[in-house]
């Protein structure tokens, strides 16, 4: 079977590798689509990950990495104790970019690594890839202490921060304000329930938000990965409001706590990917999140979650090197870009 690698900062390439071997427990799945999340992917070929820096999390430390976690496919061989998946199914599964997968199923129970989910008919491969980044999404909002009709700014309107403003609004938000200097983005951003946008290149952002708000904004989240807009969010906040850091950083921030953060009593909350890990007791973890990501699902099946818009591009999985040099030098409009495996 063919899987991508990448050997050493920016040097992706197919590999041909045998097809994983089953035990009981296990099943397989043929990859028809995968997803690339270009923000985490990036700092994979860039060498920037700051895994491969601090060794410390026991995941993509070190060369070769085998990146992706957004593969839909078909169901095509179970172990014999595998119970909840049969032939057939049609399932999204935080795996990696390869032709097939193997999940086993006891660790869909214990592990973030390699959860799998069905699918709803009316969910295709396509749509289904956006799953994983909404549930991170949705468990950034939770984590936010969202409290009903609060006004939510968000910084930055790529894949995640389109997805975590379609979920403050569905979580009951009162005002979203979505700011980012891409006026593509931002039309976006409109379309999907933004009820002000601010391209900060064109309008001050802290002006702009404090004549909507008058008070400012009761969250703020940072959706870039960037420092500036983490030192602007505390701009951006109301009197003890919160932000809420979504973007994956790979830098250090420089912030003056004594200034802003200070003054306003602010609280800085973090937000880690996906959420707790399945297996949980829910009288502690309500929404693991094996939880989430069918929730997700579910609501990309009702069309609550719109995620046809975030769909840029579908290109065939051999043309790997040229998507990521592409990706990497930002010369086109990317959000989603899926890998056909087909």
């Amino acid at each position: 079977m063919k899987r991508l690698v990448i050997k050493k900062p920016f040097c992706v390439e197919i590999e041909e590798v045998k097809i994983p071997a089953l035990a009981s427990t296990d099943f397989l799945i043929k990859t028809e689509v995968s997803g690339i999340s270009i923000g985490t992917e990036m700092t994979l070929y860039r060498g920037t990950h700051p895994n491969l820096k601090t060794k410390k999390w026991g995941y993509w430390t070190d060369y070769p990495i085998y990146p992706g976690y957004e593969a839909a496919g078909v169901v095509v061989k179970c172990g014999h104790k595998v119970k909840d998946f049969s032939l057939g199914d049609r399932v999204i599964c935080v795996g990696t970019h390869a032709e097939y997968i193997k999940i086993s199923a006891r660790n869909t129970k214990t592990s973030v690594d390699l959860i799998a989910v069905k699918l709803p008919d009316n969910v295709s491969f396509e749509q289904a890839t956006l799953a994983p980044l909404a549930t991170t999404t949705m468990h950034a909002i939770r984590r936010a202490n969202f409290t009903y009709r609060d006004t939510v700014t968000i910084i930055g309107t790529g894949v995640v921060g389109l997805l975590a403003l379609q979920h403050a609004r569905l979580a009951g938000a009162g005002c979203i304000i979505a700011i980012d200097i891409d006026e593509k983005k931002l039309q976006i951003a409109q379309k999907l329930g933004a009820n002000y946008t601010i391209n900060a290149q064109k309008q001050d952002p802290v002006k702009k938000v404090g004549n909507i708000t008058g008070i400012g904004s009761d969250i703020v989240i940072e959706a870039t990965g960037a420092s500036e807009p983490v030192k602007q969010s505390l701009v951006l906040a109301r009197d003890r409001g919160r932000i809420l850091i979504l973007g994956f950083h790979t830098k250090p921030v420089d912030i003056l706590f004594g200034d802003d953060f200070f003054h306003k009593e602010l609280e800085i909350i973090s937000t880690r990917a996906m959420g707790p890990s399945p297996g949980l007791p829910h009288s502690y973890v309500r929404w693991t999140a094996k939880n989430s990501l069918k929730e997700a699902v579910e609501q990309i099946a009702k069309g609550s979650l719109q995620v046809d818009k975030l769909i840029t591009h579908t290109l065939k999985y051999t043309n790997i090197k040229k998507v990521y040099k592409k990706i990497d030098e930002g010369n086109d409009f990317y959000l989603q870009v899926l890998l056909d495996w087909r």
